[in-house]
């Protein structure tokens, strides 16, 4: 007996049409209303053979129970993340745990003890964390050839010599870098800012220059903005690409527009290598006020507050727009995933202790450690890794049984550790599939 598959997301694009795309089947249909109405409805007793067929063949309607469906998408994921273990893998190096900046949110506070701030990966430590990869690439079909560099701050001025022989020998072996840094001190890094060395860099910029500073306080108390701005600029000269990151909450969105407008007085967003990032800050602490928790935020706010804006750059929506416009132009099904990050599949944190983490988000956290790499061979934690890599759909009620799953992977497991937060996935695929329509139709 055909029915209705319970993993329609119908998507309503204009007056009279409805975008359907299917949470494991690939499909992506744009449809008059009135179809759109029936499924909803499950009518699928008045549909004419035509219809029926073709509605069979994309899987809009289906012979399957609504339990049948879950099993599958479980299976599904399952399979997609073992592919994905045995292909990718990703690499970060955390140079240090000491930072130049004390902002208010940071997650690392707690890892910047004495101990901590004069340590940065050594050259000897550097050749280690090679040697490992060297080893870890071994069980992977398509070994990545990209290392984040990341910290703390993994760009201090202190710390060049450390940076330059990772590099320099990462390159020897065919890699190249990113950086996630704070921009303060990128003028000591000239000569690795470049396409083939350091090529591209995330720096955050949390408003105009008074908001910004006092969001992202350098440990001295002096200003920050005024000179991650200009090495911004001495960064895109170099031919480096530039994300600048805008956390977002409801005490500084207004500002966006006013920073863009800024960007361009000085010429920066007419560099094809300059994007701005729009990211909701999200709490996960409980113990806020609750003053402070109406700052935040909901999915659903931050995506109407940007439809509003109409912001050019878009925002951060775990690249959901680009997917869906991709699959659309290309006319080839959507690429799902079984599992939300590279944490799960592959993901390998060295840091300057010789410990190994799955993901920078609980990095220096000693409770996360999956491994040692300070010896001649790793030394992994099993017990550890294998709790980590539970992390996933399957440990989760309502994301067994969700629409987008395989489109979400079920959320950061580093923020769903201790109980899951849902990220609203469906409002964020609406807004993305209407994006990603309208550019479609003025493009056609």
């Amino acid at each position: 007996m055909n029915r209705v598959s319970s993993y329609i997301m119908p998507v309503k694009i204009s007056d009279d049409k409805t975008m359907l795309i299917h949470g494991y089947s690939g499909a992506m249909d744009v449809e008059e209303d009135a179809l759109a109405q029936s499924l909803h409805k499950g009518d699928v007793a008045n549909l004419d053979n035509e219809s029926a067929e073709y509605l069979i063949k994309r899987g809009y309607v289906t012979n399957k129970t609504a339990e049948e469906e879950k099993a599958y998408v479980l299976r599904f994921a399952a399979a997609l993340m073992k592919k994905d273990r045995l292909l990718y893998d990703s690499y970060t190096f955390a140079v240090t745990y000491n930072c130049n900046f004390r902002c208010p949110y940071c997650f690392e506070k707690n890892c910047i003890t004495p101990g901590s701030k004069t340590k940065a990966m050594t050259p000897d430590l550097t050749n280690k964390a090679y040697a490992a990869i060297e080893k870890l690439q071994k069980d992977k079909q398509q070994p990545t050839k990209a290392i984040t560099l990341y910290g703390g701050e993994p760009l201090l001025g202190e710390n060049y010599e450390n940076v330059r022989y990772i590099v320099e020998k990462g390159i020897e072996k065919g890699f190249k870098f990113s950086a996630v840094t704070n921009g303060y001190d990128l003028e000591h890094y000239s000569t690795l800012l470049s396409p083939e060395k350091i090529g591209s860099i995330q720096v955050t910029i949390d408003g105009t220059a008074d908001t910004h500073n006092q969001k992202r306080r350098h440990y001295l108390g002096e200003p920050t903005f005024g000179k991650i701005v200009n090495n911004i600029g001495l960064a895109l000269k170099n031919g480096v690409r530039v994300n600048v990151r805008f956390n977002t909450d409801k005490t500084n969105f207004d500002q966006l527009t006013e920073l863009e407008q800024y960007f361009d007085s000085l010429g920066y967003t007419a560099d094809k290598n300059f994007r701005i990032d729009s990211a909701k800050l999200d709490n996960y602490d409980d113990s806020l006020s609750p003053e402070v928790k109406k700052c935040f935020f909901t999915q659903k706010e931050f995506i109407k507050k940007h439809e509003e804006l109409n912001f050019k750059y878009g925002w951060h929506d775990l690249q959901t727009y680009s997917t869906l416009y991709s699959a659309i132009k290309s006319r080839k099904p959507l690429p799902y995933k079984g599992n939300f990050c590279s944490s799960q599949t592959g993901g390998y944190v060295f840091d300057a202790f010789g410990k190994i983490y799955p993901c920078w988000e609980i990095v220096g956290d000693k409770n996360f450690i999956v491994g040692d790499y300070s010896g001649d061979q790793i030394v992994w934690d099993n017990d550890k890794i294998d709790h980590w890599l539970s992390q996933t759909i399957f440990n989760y009620k309502e994301c067994q049984s969700c629409k987008c799953a395989l489109l979400c992977g079920g959320g950061c497991p580093a923020h769903n550790l201790d109980r899951h937060r849902c990220i609203s996935m469906q409002e964020i695929i609406k807004n993305a599939a209407q994006r990603a329509y309208n550019k479609l139709k003025i493009e056609s």
